[in-house]
């Protein structure tokens, strides 16, 4: 398996983890997940909406569970609150702790840096490419869930 795709993005997702937070003294004790960080700074974006579950599983295209999972972990760690909907009682809108909201300048600025240090040594021709690849290799997975949204 020496020339594994799956294995190979899998392996650069889990150093990725490691070096994130590697020199960050501003973090906090929790350091959350690629994902937390993604729910994070889609809520600060849109700070101004209420924004449920249901949000989420379309912006991110992920499963229901998997939003759900995620959202009690984040819930647990206290980077976010749940409150009932005013306007839906069935749907709980999710509300960024005020300090995660305040260190989403610092992790931007720390997956900015991590995208420079992955992107070092690769020209603008190979990110190019990469791109490309990665984009066709996305759509072959969609195009073999069929039913699926992609």
């Amino acid at each position: 398996m020496d020339n594994d795709i799956l294995f190979s993005i899998k392996e650069l997702h889990l150093l990725i983890g490691k070096a994130m937070f590697l020199d960050s003294k501003k973090m906090p004790l929790y350091k959350p997940t690629s994902t937390q960080i993604r729910f994070i700074d889609y809520l600060e974006k849109h700070c101004d909406e209420d924004i449920t579950g249901h949000d989420l599983e379309k912006a991110f295209n992920i499963s229901k569970a998997t939003v759900s999972d995620v959202l009690n972990t984040m819930e647990k760690h206290k980077i976010i609150i749940r409150v009932v909907n005013s306007e839906d009682t069935r749907a709980k809108k999710i509300i960024l702790n005020k300090e995660y909201k305040e260190l989403h300048s610092a992790l931007k600025l720390e997956i900015n840096k991590m995208n420079q240090i992955i992107k070092n040594g690769i020209s603008k021709e190979e990110q190019d490419l990469f791109n490309e690849v990665l984009n066709k290799m996305k759509n072959n997975v969609c195009n073999f869930l069929k039913n699926e949204k992609c």
